[in-house]
């Protein structure tokens, strides 16, 4: 029940939503879950980022540095300018050294998310996902 919220989630995300449906089907297939208790981190700053996520159900809060908090809900997608280069980041709206990264994002309730590896991204950019057994 999850993966197909999941699927949902990908269909509502701006950044997934052109994609055709075998692709997202697949996308949430390989994608890897993770189920987080309210208040619970899901990344701080500083920390690595190995992946992106998109929130299939509940919320998370999102801290900026030196900046108000924003909640983000079903089909939010994050943590995917921590993953870029800085050079890409900067064109994607973010900053710093690796890729814009906020000071915390932790779950405002019991929430799910659908995490998004680095291989899984990129084997999405290149076309080839799906194309061997890839787990995220």
């Amino acid at each position: 029940a999850i993966r197909r919220a999941g699927l949902g989630a990908l269909r509502e995300c701006s950044f997934f939503a052109q994609l055709p449906e075998p692709v997202l089907e697949r996308l949430a297939e390989l994608a890897g879950l993770a189920v987080l208790e309210r208040y619970q981190t899901v990344y701080r700053y500083g920390a690595p980022v190995t992946c992106a996520f998109v929130v299939v159900i509940g919320q998370v809060i999102v801290t900026p540095l030196h900046m108000r908090p924003t909640l983000l809900g079903r089909g939010a997608l994050f943590g995917l300018t921590a993953l870029l280069p800085a050079r890409a980041a900067a064109g994607a709206g973010g900053e710093g050294q690796r890729g814009w990264q906020p000071e915390s994002v932790e779950a405002e309730q019991q929430t799910a998310l659908l995490k998004l590896s680095l291989v899984l991204l990129e084997e999405l950019r290149t076309g080839s996902l799906g194309a061997r057994g890839t787990a995220a």
